[in-house]
């Protein structure tokens, strides 16, 4: 629909958080125009979006192509079910709609590129590629388990650090130069479901020697992240103490497995579950994805303040709002679907985003950027193939 009155409520918020005495003309010639409602429109449009992609400070991007995870229930992109193959890691510059596509990764065979994690230097990536060999492998397909992978940002030096019959995924850069990451090796089964193996926190050597268990959960432990202190971020399914829906939420711990403690909502039940916790730069705050048990892996982006609280609505601040707030199960949205938030600030995010209710649909999610405000504007779309997991390429 061509909501020009949103739009131009939506620039005055973007102008309240970021004054720009020439775009504030520009936006009062708009309240004045009497012209044609559909170049109104584009020129309303325009506007947004050039003030949005104003934000967006650094000159490249790393982000995968793929197609949806299909998955019944969240979790399960972290417990390597079946998903369908095609796609890779690459590399957009300048960060425009129009900015030049170059790949990175894309030549490994059939199967799925999965959990960027760049260092910190910004010369090199780890990632997850392969297929999940559990629930939903179609028949005669032979395993083809996940593992860990690292390239430089070019493309050069690509290695594999995992091997064996065991899926490793969620790869990240720890702060000791070890690198963690989830996997199935611990051999713990969903007790709901139990033909899916559990993911739980392993660490190894920055070249893959000395593997170990790092968490030791009956239930998965997935998402990891690091915190500005180095502790790991991550989230953790379990029963105790908590209802029977609400499942999944963020605990921390040190990187060498020590103080594993709650982090936030372990007695909330709204979010139901907590994704992609990440922290904000210059912030004592994480973004995060707000979704269902059951369903797929999308819903609200939030940030989670904790000097607020470790449960219920205090901590927490919806960035895009419309959108609801998940229980148990996938609501539907008139306002669309986000997915892999990375914050840029407290107000603004990079994510993935489909505006529409079948987010399965293989070219249906696309790159952008957005505000606390509601606002979005196009950051990279491939006609062909859905994209997420934007990673600014920044040291």
């Amino acid at each position: 629909m061509e909501d020009v009155a949103s739009i131009l409520k939506g620039i005055e918020g973007i102008l309240a958080d970021t004054p720009d005495a020439a775009a504030a003309q520009r936006l009062a010639a708009l309240r004045q125009s009497q012209g044609d409602w559909r170049e109104l429109f584009e020129s309303a449009s325009a506007l947004r979006d050039e003030l949005l992609l104003r934000r967006v400070s650094f000159d490249s991007l790393l982000f995968v192509k793929r197609k949806p995870f299909d998955s019944e229930q969240p979790f399960m992109d972290a417990h390597h079910c079946w998903n369908r193959p095609g796609g890779g890691i690459y590399r957009l510059s300048p960060v425009r709609p129009d900015g030049k596509v170059t790949p990175v990764a894309d030549s490994l065979g059939e199967g799925i590129y999965r959990d960027l994690c760049l260092h910190s230097d910004a010369k090199r990536l780890l990632f997850a590629f392969g297929n999940g060999d559990e629930r939903g492998k179609p028949a005669g397909k032979p395993p083809q388990c996940y593992h860990i992978y690292e390239v430089n940002v070019d493309g050069s030096g690509l290695r594999q650090l995992t091997t064996g019959p065991k899926n490793d995924c969620e790869p990240l850069y720890l702060p000791d130069g070890r690198i963690g990451f989830t996997s199935d090796r611990s051999e713990h089964y969903v007790m709901c479901g139990s033909n899916i193996h559990v993911a739980n926190l392993h660490v190894m050597n920055a070249d893959g020697s000395d593997l170990r268990q790092l968490s030791y959960n009956v239930f998965n432990d997935f998402n990891p992240s690091i915190l500005p202190d180095g502790r790991i971020i991550y989230d953790r399914w379990e029963y105790n103490e908590r209802s029977v829906t609400s499942l999944h939420d963020l605990f921390t711990m040190r990187p060498d497995g020590s103080m594993v403690a709650p982090y936030y909502g372990n007695a909330t039940i709204r979010p139901n579950v907590i994704m992609f916790p990440r922290a904000v730069p210059g912030s004592t705050k994480v973004t995060a994805l707000f979704t269902g048990h059951h369903g797929q892996t999308h819903g609200p982006i939030g940030l989670i303040d904790v000097r607020n609280g470790a449960d219920g609505d205090a901590p927490i601040t919806v960035l895009t709002p419309g959108v609801p707030v998940i229980g148990e199960k996938i609501q539907d949205s008139s306002r669309g679907w986000f997915s892999d938030p990375v914050p840029l600030s407290e107000t603004t995010y990079l994510c993935s985003f489909t505006p529409t209710v079948q987010p399965w649909l293989e070219r249906s999610w696309a790159l952008y950027v957005g505000d606390r405000h509601g606002n979005l504007a196009l950051v990279y779309r491939d006609p062909e193939i859905s994209c997420a997991e934007p990673v600014p390429l920044v040291a």
